[in-house]
């Protein structure tokens, strides 16, 4: 088996394990670009873990200020990337959450 063959089976079972990008990185010492595209190219897209969690608190406060400012003006304010502003520009607390 070629080499460039095992590392996308690597990469693609440890996604399956639950291995954000960042953690299948470190193990197989390759470049987020080439497991972005292994895993986008099977489904199996990034978990979306963030090295540091988003707080309930935090998605309500970013979804009330995006019912009045812009995305840009959200990503500067919360010091967050834009894919998670948009992520949580509509976020509401569930009845268990609350």
């Amino acid at each position: 088996m070629s080499g460039y063959r095992k590392l996308k089976l690597e990469i693609l079972e440890l996604r399956k394990q639950g291995k954000s990008y960042r953690e299948i990185e470190s193990i197989l010492n390759c470049n987020r670009s080439v497991i972005n595209f292994h895993c986008t190219k099977h489904n199996l897209t990034d978990t979306g873990k963030k090295r540091y969690a988003v707080s309930d608190k935090t998605k309500v406060a970013i979804s009330d200020f995006c019912k009045h400012k812009k995305i840009k003006e959200a990503q500067i304010y919360f010091n967050l990337s834009k894919s998670t502003i948009l992520k949580y520009k509509n976020f509401e607390l569930k009845d268990e959450q609350k």
